[in-house]
């Protein structure tokens, strides 16, 4: 729930904090928060090469399928999802951003807070949260 600003000599007193998501200049894609939910429901289904779902995944398979349940159609590659990414800072990260990892780029997850992201995340492995530096480094990080 909000905090509501405390009352100090008869006038709502506020801290003057920006919120962290006032910072970004690149506004958060519409449909990310049902995005982050359709990936997380994809836990425990396993990877699979060149497999956007609906019972396996790979990595941009995962990341095409959730972002489909918003009706947004998307390219089944790592690097051409980065290609059309905004560039943002680990700082200005939100549920639904994407993370990318190698160099040059061959993985990418979805952000869900707290320094966590749901991702396919190779041959043997299932679908699962991992923290975001858990990837192939150098990650890097983009909104849609």
């Amino acid at each position: 729930a909000a905090r509501r600003p405390q009352a100090v000599g008869g006038r709502a007193a506020t801290s003057g904090a920006v919120p962290v998501a006032a910072r970004s200049v690149v506004p958060v894609p519409a449909g990310a928060t049902k995005a982050v939910q359709v990936a997380m429901e994809q836990q425990g289904d396993p990877y699979r090469w060149a497999a956007s779902g609906p019972n396996s995944f790979d990595c941009s398979g995962l990341v095409m399928f959730a972002y489909a349940a918003t009706g947004r159609s998307l390219p089944h590659s790592s690097r051409s999802l980065r290609a059309m990414t905004q560039r943002i800072s680990e700082e200005e990260l939100q549920p639904g951003d994407l993370v990318f990892g190698g160099s040059p780029v061959h993985h990418v997850g979805i952000y869900i807070g707290g320094g966590q992201m749901v991702h396919a995340p190779h041959s043997g492995d299932v679908v699962k949260v991992s923290g975001i530096y858990k990837t192939s480094k150098p990650v890097s990080f983009g909104r849609l």
